[in-house]
């Protein structure tokens, strides 16, 4: 864990340990979208990315590339308040599954999935989309407006507050006082100078 130090991943390999646990203890891995959630660590996306792509469940794993592509296909905006992106995610989620769930038999849920996620990674970029040679283009409502970069209409970002903290270095004989913190919030579960 010495590799790991300050890079994050103490909560992601807890989570990863717990939902082993939980796993061997089941004997068997879930194989559907809510048995997934009820892993530790596992959210709704990861959830849905897991169950369309490994079990060709079909159901939409809406991650940022999902929720662009959606967002200017169906023209889905907001006013950039948090309130009005809830609302707008809600739709545009709404509107990736009815698409999951309008596929024809014989039509894999995780190749749609894979190919839309690429789709926002590669063609329907943030910036300077390449609408020129997107598949979805003839029926790209944002695109008609000519309006694709304006899509999706996030919240401002809020300004974050600058934190100020002490530490106290305790050294004795070449040894270094150190505590470890909370396994939950700011840096769960490192060790550090007492503050």
């Amino acid at each position: 864990s010495a590799a790991w130090a300050g890079l994050g991943y103490y909560s992601r390999a807890r989570n990863l340990h717990a939902c082993a646990q939980v796993v061997a203890a089941r004997a068997s891995f879930p194989q559907d979208r809510d048995g997934l959630l009820a892993l530790p660590g596992v959210g709704p996306y990861t959830a849905a990315a897991i169950a369309a792509i490994a079990y060709d469940e079909p159901v939409a794993p809406v991650d940022g590339n999902i929720e662009r592509v959606m967002s200017r296909v169906y023209a889905i905006g907001s006013d950039a308040t948090e309130a009005g992106w809830r609302a707008a995610k809600k739709e545009i989620t709404a509107r990736a599954q009815a698409l999951f769930d309008a596929m024809p038999d014989g039509v894999m849920p995780g190749n749609i999935a894979q190919a839309m996620m690429d789709l926002g990674a590669t063609v329907c970029t943030p910036r300077k989309p390449a609408c020129a040679i997107c598949p979805l283009s003839k029926m790209c409502a944002a695109r008609k407006a000519g309006e694709q970069e304006l899509y999706p209409v996030k919240a401002a970002k809020k300004a974050q507050p600058v934190r100020y903290g002490a530490a106290f270095v305790v050294v004795r004989g070449g040894e270094v006082l150190l505590v470890r913190r909370p396994p939950r919030g700011l840096l769960g579960g490192m060790v550090m100078p007492p503050t």
